[in-house]
């Protein structure tokens, strides 16, 4: 059985998760001023369509979404393991 992730181990997977939606959110803002910069583009039949950009931009902005949801949740509980590692909670209460 794996052991518990200690407080230091969660600031780590913290640091790594807010790099990741950091990326993603500029990545959507990028895309999504270069779409806005021309809403149209040729298709493969030269016919007008949606700049992909905007698809990007909107799957770049659902990945933030997901990743900040996955922050807050990785904040609580290292926030709650710091709490029993410094000895102010049990870990029974947490379960």
């Amino acid at each position: 059985m794996a052991s518990e992730p200690t407080a230091d181990d969660l600031e780590r997977e913290e640091a790594e998760l807010l790099g990741r939606y950091r990326s993603n959110v500029e990545a959507a803002q990028a895309a999504l001023q270069e779409a806005l910069g021309q809403p149209t583009v040729k298709g493969s039949q030269g016919q007008p369509v949606s700049n992909p950009s905007f698809a990007v931009a909107e799957r770049c902005d659902e990945l933030a979404v997901s990743l900040h949801r996955e922050l807050e949740a990785v904040r609580k509980r290292r926030a709650e393991i710091a709490e029993i590692e410094a000895g102010k909670i049990s870990d029974a209460r947490l379960r």
